[in-house]
């Protein structure tokens, strides 16, 4: 079938495959959904199949390929340059530009704009130039986890389609099946990831279970501050401005959160195969005899401290504070 490679979103796979069978192909759409959850992949695939030399996403003609590798003449994908913070105008008029030129081929061309809710507000005035005039056989697809931002202006112009979360046990199994992660480890990401296969696969690209070890250690240790210098240093070290810190971070009081949940299970007489730290049942049992009567205020102001740390508090203080008190 034309989207094999699309994992658990059946919704936006039925839609299209009426699309496809009826040609009533929109000029614009918005697929919206959380981070991970195979938006970019999907308009990537909804390109190769519009571009195919026999129309079904192949993935053995050049035209395919080229999808494949990014290099179709007839697709673009724009997203946010590195070292900047927004999508500028200037990338609109790019695709302007190349809207007025003759397509490589007689197939469709695709524009996809990834991240489209960090454009300016100077791209957005452009670009609703943009989908006001459609060209024919030209499809435009904005990509973006927070559509709330965009201007109604720009949304009214394109169709919806949604994106929801990844069931759990999806997600478990494609780490188990396509990275070849342990089925212990795979759980855990996928419990972390919320239901985005691209979180759980940076998660772990990212080398975040070996980041878990530590964690855990720190937490049978007697020493607060060094794990929380031990957790910031991991996130500094894995990002590239203060908002990539502050998710680190978070990651990890995930990390902590789902551990210290298996305390709180032990405590209620949950059995031991039910624990996510499967792996780590001692430390957890060594854990919740320490805490017993602790385990749910730890919980609360774990909570809390995430909170904060999403409403840029100092991420420095709120962990510390967490550890030590």
């Amino acid at each position: 079938m034309f989207f094999d490679e699309i994992i658990g979103q059946p919704s936006a796979v039925n839609i299209f495959e009426q699309v496809l069978a009826s040609s009533r192909l929109s000029h614009a759409y918005i697929f919206s959904g959380p981070a991970g959850t195979g938006k970019l992949l999907f308009a990537k695939t909804l390109a190769k199949i519009l571009m195919c030399e026999d129309k079904s996403g192949c993935n053995v003609c050049r035209s395919c390929k080229w999808v494949e590798k990014n290099c179709h003449p007839n697709l673009r994908i724009t997203s946010v340059e590195k070292g900047s913070k927004e999508i500028k105008i200037q990338a609109v008029r790019e695709i302007e530009q190349e809207l007025m030129l003759t397509p490589f081929s007689k197939t469709h061309r695709v524009f996809i704009v990834n991240e489209a809710e960090r454009m300016s507000e100077e791209a957005f005035n452009a670009f609703l130039k943009t989908l006001e005039e459609p060209v024919k056989d030209t499809v435009i697809i904005l990509v973006t986890s927070n559509i709330a931002v965009l201007p109604r202006t720009v949304v009214s112009r394109c169709q919806v389609i949604r994106f929801h979360p990844i069931e759990q046990t999806l997600v478990t199994r494609y780490l188990e099946q396509w990275l070849k992660i342990k089925p212990e480890d795979a759980l855990l990401l996928s419990h972390l990831s919320d239901g985005s296969i691209g979180d759980a696969c940076k998660l772990y690209e990212d080398g975040l279970l070996a980041q878990r070890e530590r964690l855990i250690k720190g937490l049978a240790g007697e020493e607060p501050g060094r794990l929380a210098r031990d957790i910031a240093n991991y996130a500094k070290s894995h990002s590239e401005d203060k908002e990539d810190e502050r998710r680190e971070i978070i990651w990890q009081l995930k990390i902590i959160g789902l551990f210290i949940r298996d305390a709180l299970w032990l405590a209620q007489g949950l059995p031991d195969n039910k624990l996510l730290n499967k792996d780590r049942i001692p430390e957890v049992k060594q854990y919740q005899r320490r805490y017993n009567n602790r385990l749910e205020r730890l919980m609360e102001r774990l909570l809390k401290s995430e909170r904060y740390i999403r409403l840029n508090a100092n991420t420095s203080l709120v962990v510390e504070s967490l550890l030590i008190a």
